[in-house]
């Protein structure tokens, strides 16, 4: 689930201006099974942002914690992305 944070966040500073548009957030959810001999059935959950940089890629950076809907690891992991998702 992606939704708006900030449309338009511009930082001045002497030497440079940086405009930053259209910061999303994302709700995180997913779940699956790796053809493996044994079935495991497991999945992740979390939060993330989007930012589209000048049309050209997508900054992602997502927190998720994983589970095998049993117990759910005690670290949180992340991840920066360059790139569309596909």
């Amino acid at each position: 689930l992606r939704f708006p944070l900030l449309d338009r966040m511009a930082i001045r500073t002497p030497l440079l201006d940086f405009d930053l548009n259209g910061i999303r957030g994302a709700i995180l959810f997913d779940a699956g099974d790796a053809w493996e001999e044994k079935p495991e059935f497991v999945g992740s959950y979390g939060i993330g942002a989007r930012m589209n940089i000048e049309n050209y890629i997508v900054l992602r950076f997502d927190l998720a914690q994983t589970t095998d809907f049993e117990t759910i690891e005690p670290h949180w992991r992340w991840d920066i992305f360059f790139g569309w998702d596909f």
